[in-house]
């Protein structure tokens, strides 16, 4: 519903018909009771008294009877002021002449003019005004109207003349600019007087209308918007003319803000409760009361207070209220219990200790005691003390570097907490790069080898503490530490199944993070086990290797050692070898159409590897396009990449690998060379230089004979044992004892045998001889 046509003694009520209705009654103003409007959509009600609210009504009806009544407010207008009465003039000057007048009861605004024609100029509800512009010695008529929203009154004047008198200099710009009285809603400005001046207007921001103050030194601007920053301006006035304008800023109050809400209670005690609220929106401060406080208290601006000194098993009423320059919101409530007293006090966790340092995480360990049902700690990024429930250990996280903390813990039970016991640690002051150029290798249907390089930091940087790797994945369920080595083959794994493996650096109790590569091993029909078990190290010296679990005492092998919580040794297991049955091959179907071998002589093992495989950075950096690693039977075979490039030889005798001579020709378009010891080819894709061109190879297969063993000699390892690729050279595994390996020559103290397709060296130091050993 809607109304219009409003008068002072008239109302026109407007509705939107109603479906099924055949006529509308009416009910107001004049009438006495329901009147029958008839089928009809506005009403006029007549007779009413100006300036009154009345409350209008309207029902539709049919033949099954009346709706229910919609109702609206309207008032009619008040009756037009009367004219303004007592007018006279004041400021004569050569140029204007003021107007003042007595205020007509009822007027909301005042309209002026110069002479009897022309338009009227509108002001607000004010009793004088300048005219200003006007010329020396002559007579004006100025009149005046009174107006409201009921219309204007008649017109009002008089006649006065300007003088012959120059009129005086404009007085100075006001002085002292102050503000007071400062609402939601209102502002007073205060100044002081200007020499000369007979009147002041004011204005708030740049662009309103300027209202004439009359000649006083304050005056206060309404019907502000609360929080809102003003600019307040004045000018002094008299007939010479308006001064420079002085202004001053000043904020309204903001509004009081709401009570606080989502109160609880917590941290209860015998004699504290902690009482928590949702912060009110704007509010600036929070004042509490309850418990043992005598009145309201600032708590400042906070969401959280704690009520001290109160009395066991005692219900009180906790208060809040929020603040701010506006006022004071209403009080929110919560009542809330102290814990009954208890007889004995609640032990401290014992054992506390600090571990798994990194650079932003401590852990914090503690022997829990069987009266707690949960632990608290503090410290750290914690901004109070946390439930980390009924646990023996618990990570603080999120920490600056090189920084030490003060930890705590205490036990906690329904009604009781015990006194905190700390712990003062300092996180790490770096980080530990992860390994490099992680590959796996030697992949069988059982086990797979990780290998990898240093972290770059142990070179650049030089650093002097022992690094100890450790791994996890396939078997080993747990971070496992191995010591200080480059390999380890991952054992009692199922054929044809892909396993995520991983490696970290542990160095002063600060992990590396994990390096990981996905591999699958073989399936049994088709693989040839090549095998390497153990842990391989291009650093240890010693040919007798004491391989075994943590709880195994016996020797002191360098297997390593950790601070990590729960690492242990891994056993090594190493089973009988096998007789090869043909070349092991773990490439992809585009990695073999790149290379072409031949003849493929039984226990032959190729891995083809990317960059990262490759463990030479000079090498990377000149672009290697594929690698292929090849070890076991290597004894004078070709091997042939068919894209263009140069090819290099890294030789696996060697830690770090360095770059080897090698012959390289040229035949049927691919680059080829003759293999005769394990090693790395890397096919780069910069130019090779021109190549002597060899012939294609006869059809006669070439067959590659086995050895015969000298003298029918075997050797079985009396300990664990390194297995390298020369006398003294680089490690390819480790071999456990008891195994009975064939022999083929010897060197010095050293043994040629061939384990799983893949000839070394033991040193006769470690090794039983059994036959003709020379």
């Amino acid at each position: 519903m809607t109304t219009s046509a409003i008068s002072q003694n008239s109302i026109t009520l407007n509705w939107t018909q109603s479906a099924g209705a055949t006529s509308y009654d009416v009910n107001g103003g004049t009438l006495s009771d329901w009147t029958d409007a008839g089928n009809v959509s506005t009403y006029t009600f007549t007779g009413l008294t100006a300036n009154t609210q009345y409350t209008l009504e309207v029902r539709a009806n049919n033949t099954g009877g009346d709706s229910s009544a919609a109702s609206v407010n309207a008032s009619t207008l008040p009756n037009a002021p009367a004219a303004p009465t007592s007018l006279n003039t004041s400021g004569i000057t050569q140029a204007s002449i003021t107007l003042n007048w007595s205020k007509s009861a009822g007027a909301t605004y005042y309209k002026v003019r110069q002479g009897t024609t022309g338009a009227f100029t509108e002001l607000a509800d004010v009793s004088s005004y300048a005219f200003t512009g006007l010329s020396a010695s002559t007579s004006y008529t100025l009149q005046v109207l009174a107006g409201n929203s009921g219309g204007e009154s008649a017109v009002a004047q008089l006649s006065a003349t300007t003088s012959n008198v120059p009129p005086p200099p404009a007085p100075a710009m006001p002085s002292g600019l102050s503000t007071s009285g400062i609402t939601q809603t209102a502002i007073t400005l205060n100044w002081s007087a200007s020499t000369g001046a007979t009147g002041y207007k004011v204005r708030k921001d740049s662009g309103d209308t300027w209202t004439n103050a009359g000649n006083v030194l304050t005056y206060q601007f309404t019907s502000l918007t609360a929080n809102t920053q003003y600019t307040l301006e004045v000018v002094a006035n008299n007939a010479g003319g308006d001064s420079s304008a002085a202004s001053i800023s000043a904020t309204t109050l903001p509004n009081a803000p709401a009570a606080p809400t989502g109160l609880s209670a917590s941290g209860i005690t015998q004699t504290a409760i902690t009482l928590t609220w949702t912060q009110s929106a704007g509010a600036t401060s929070y004042e509490v009361n309850g418990g043992a406080l005598t009145g309201w208290t600032d708590a400042g601006n906070v969401a959280t207070y704690t009520f001290s000194g109160l009395s066991a098993d005692t219900q009180y009423t906790l208060e809040v209220r929020a603040s701010n320059s506006g006022g004071v919101s209403s009080a929110a409530s919560t009542t809330s219990r102290t814990l009954a007293q208890q007889a004995n006090t609640l032990a401290s966790p014992s054992g506390v200790n600090a571990s798994d340092i990194t650079t932003d995480s401590i852990t914090l360990n503690w022997t829990q005691n069987s009266a707690a049902t949960s632990y608290e700690v503090n410290g750290g990024a914690l901004t109070g003390w946390t439930d980390a429930g009924n646990v023996a250990t618990y990570t603080f996280s999120g920490l600056t570097a090189n920084t030490q903390y003060s930890l705590q813990v205490r036990s906690k039970d329904s009604q009781r907490t015990s006194a905190a016991v700390s712990v003062s640690a300092q996180t790490a002051a770096q980080t530990v790069d992860a390994p490099q150029n992680v590959q796996a290798t030697d992949i069988s249907p059982s086990q797979i080898t990780l290998e990898w390089t240093d972290p770059v930091e142990s070179q650049s940087l030089q650093m002097q503490a022992a690094m100890n790797y450790q791994v996890q994945g396939g078997m080993v369920s747990s971070w496992s530490s191995i010591g200080d080595v480059n390999s380890y083959t991952f054992t009692g794994l199922s054929e044809n199944t892909q396993y995520n493996l991983q490696v970290r650096v542990e160095r002063n109790s600060v992990y590396s993070p994990p390096a990981e590569i996905a591999a699958r091993t073989q399936s049994s029909i088709s693989a040839n086990p090549g095998q390497r078990s153990g842990q391989v190290s291009n650093r240890d010296s010693s040919d007798s290797r004491i391989v075994r679990g943590s709880g195994d005492s016996r020797g002191s092998g360098d297997s390593g050692s950790s601070s990590d919580p729960g690492s242990s040794s891994p056993t090594v297991i190493v089973s009988e070898p096998s007789v090869p049955s043909g070349p092991a091959f773990n490439c992809n179907a585009e990695q073999r159409a790149m290379i072409a071998i031949s003849p493929q002589p039984p226990g032959l093992h190729v891995q083809c590897v990317g960059p990262n495989g490759i463990g030479n950075a000079e090498v990377v950096a000149r672009g290697v396009v594929m690698g292929v690693d090849v070890w076991g039977w290597v004894r004078d075979f070709e091997v042939c990449f068919k894209p263009a490039g140069n090819v290099v030889f890294l030789d696996a005798a060697y830690s770090p690998r360095i770059l080897t001579q090698i012959s390289l020709y040229s035949r049927a378009g691919m680059t080829c060379t003759q293999m005769n010891r394990p090693g790395t080819l890397a096919l780069l894709s910069e130019p090779g230089s021109a190549l002597p061109v060899v012939a294609e190879p006869t059809a006669t297969p070439v067959v590659v004979q086995s050895p015969a063993a000298f003298s029918n000699c075997q050797v079985q390892p009396i300990d664990f044992i390194n297995f390298r690729v020369t006398p003294g050279g680089q490690i390819i595994s480790i071999l456990a004892p008891g195994i009975t390996l064939t022999a083929y020559e010897k060197q010095g103290d050293w043994y040629n045998v061939d384990f799983y397709g893949r000839r070394g060296w033991l040193h006769a130091d470690y090794v039983t001889p059994i036959g003709n050993c020379g």
